[in-house]
């Protein structure tokens, strides 16, 4: 039976909406008649029993509703149905939620059991009978948690660990090396973990699906809209501007003063993997002014083949690599910037997610 109260609708809206988008769905079946019954709220077991008489025989449909359609839930939605499938033959369980994610949806469907969000998306299949509605809008997805997962601060512990998805790390560990607080750690511990995006034990926290989060991060990630970017033309070579760049301290400190600077972009991509051919120059930088002079810049509005950016927020800079004294940014914000600039860069982003990040998973 339901216990938990989804944030939007009180439990007895929940039920309603519910009840209404079974009989909805479950009418459009030719040659059946269907009999709905919400069960007992003092009993335990499903929360709706629909009865089918069919030309081939009866069937009976467990409904399991929940507050939330995530992969935690699923599992535990699937145990509790499979508990009730015993206890009624020829029987097919499903379960409802406001929404269902992509992942607790095929969790259901491995276990055989059907899904059903209450803007009518589902997936029903038993017997001959086959029912799927895909991508009717549902204004029970909620991404604001989404939203504060990928904030600059939030993000930080993220690059933590997908830099180092092997290590095992305390929230003390990720609020120093993140630079966050540990409260902050503790809110993107408990985002991630009720996505199951990693595992929590009494040594720390794991990452157990960097995959799944950095393609969750691409989908609220913009190197163009984060970022604030300046065009410039320079009458150096790229050989020359690399030169200029590599005497400077290795982007940590530049004349006794902390002036972060690291390559990202095509110039960047090409030292760790040369895919996309391209002397366009992409920088993020702590100051602009300081480097026009020194890599001979000048603003203009066409023919630019220097960019420098303030990054949207200084985690840009974590885990930089380096090549002959050259700073670059990791290969994971490489992927982020490639993969959301434009032009060439998904065909970069991609090359290097296959030869270089996913090797160091």
């Amino acid at each position: 039976m339901l216990k938990l109260i989804n944030p939007m609708l009180n439990l007895d809206d929940l039920l309603k909406n519910a009840e209404k988008v079974i009989g909805e769905r479950f009418q459009s079946i030719p040659d059946t008649h269907i009999l709905l019954k919400r069960a007992d709220g003092n009993t335990l077991g499903p929360d709706f029993v629909l009865r089918l008489r069919r030309p081939n025989g009866p069937k009976t449909i467990l409904f399991e509703v929940k507050n939330n359609g995530q992969p935690r839930e699923a599992l535990r939605a699937i145990h509790q149905i499979q508990d009730y499938l015993k206890n009624y033959s020829n029987s097919y369980g499903v379960l409802v939620a406001p929404y269902i994610s992509d992942r607790a949806a095929e969790i259901c469907q491995k276990a055989n059991i059907g899904v059903l969000d209450l803007a009518g998306n589902c997936r029903l299949a038993f017997d001959e009978v086959f029912i799927e509605y895909k991508g009717v809008p549902n204004p029970f997805n909620i991404r604001r948690d989404l939203r504060t997962l990928f904030s600059p601060k939030s993000s930080r512990v993220l690059r933590v660990l997908l830099n180092q998805p092997k290590k095992t790390w305390t929230v003390q560990e990720l609020s120093k090396e993140a630079s966050v607080s540990m409260g902050q750690v503790s809110n993107v511990k408990n985002l991630l973990d009720y996505r199951e995006w990693i595992s929590v034990s009494k040594e720390g926290i794991k990452l157990t699906e960097p995959k799944e989060l950095l393609t969750e991060w691409v989908s609220h990630y913009s190197y163009i809209r984060d970022n604030f970017i300046e065009p410039f033309y320079s009458l150096k070579s790229f050989e020359e501007q690399m030169n200029v760049l590599a005497g400077n301290s290795v982007g940590t400190k530049v004349l006794g003063f902390n002036n972060r600077f690291a390559l990202t972009g095509y110039a960047g991509a090409n030292f760790i993997f040369p895919y996309v051919r391209s002397h366009t120059v992409s920088l993020y930088v702590d100051d602009v002014e300081f480097w026009i002079p020194r890599l001979g810049l000048k603003r203009v509005e066409s023919g630019d083949n220097v960019f420098l950016v303030k990054p949207y927020d200084e985690g840009v800079f974590y885990n930089c690599q380096y090549f002959k004294n050259v700073p670059i940014v990791s290969s994971i914000q490489l992927y982020l910037d490639l993969i959301t600039m434009g032009g060439r860069g998904k065909d970069g982003a991609e090359a290097l997610f296959n030869e270089v990040i996913i090797k160091q998973w």
